[in-house]
C-alpha cells in the first residue's frame, strides 16, 4: 500500500505544467531613479506600475516616453524599487505607424 502511495506521489511530482503563455502590458514607459542607476517603468492603460525587466538601457532610453505593449511574465518578486516586475520577452512602439514586435534584445522575430 505504502508503494503505491509513493508511486502516485513520485508520478505527481514528475509532472511540470506547461510554460504560461505570455502576458501583455501596453501604457506608457518612462525611466526612474537617477543616472546611472534608472530602471524602466511602464505606467499601464488602468494607471499601474510596474518595474521592467529584460529591456536593454539604450532600449528603454529611447522608448522613453513612449507608448508600447510589452509581452512577458510577471515575475515572482519585487525589484528594489518595490514595484511589482515584469519579466519582458518583447515589446513594439504602440503608434499609427508601429512596426514590427522586437525582442528583449531589440531583434526582430522571423
Amino acid at each position: 500500500m505504502l508503494s503505491l502511495v509513493m508511486a502516485a506521489l513520485t508520478a505527481a511530482c514528475a509532472y511540470s505544467s506547461p510554460p504560461a503563455p505570455p502576458q501583455k502590458l501596453a501604457g506608457v514607459l518612462t525611466l526612474k531613479g537617477n543616472a546611472p542607476h534608472t530602471y524602466p517603468v511602464l505606467r499601464t492603460d488602468d494607471d499601474h506600475l510596474w518595474q521592467l525587466r529584460g529591456l536593454d538601457k539604450s532600449d528603454a532610453s529611447r522608448l522613453q516616453q513612449r507608448r508600447i505593449l510589452v509581452e512577458g511574465q510577471p515575475a515572482s518578486h519585487q525589484g528594489a524599487s518595490l514595484l511589482p516586475v515584469f519579466e519582458v520577452e518583447r515589446y513594439r512602439i504602440i503608434a499609427p505607424d508601429a512596426g514590427q514586435s522586437q525582442d528583449a534584445a531589440g531583434q526582430t522575430p522571423p
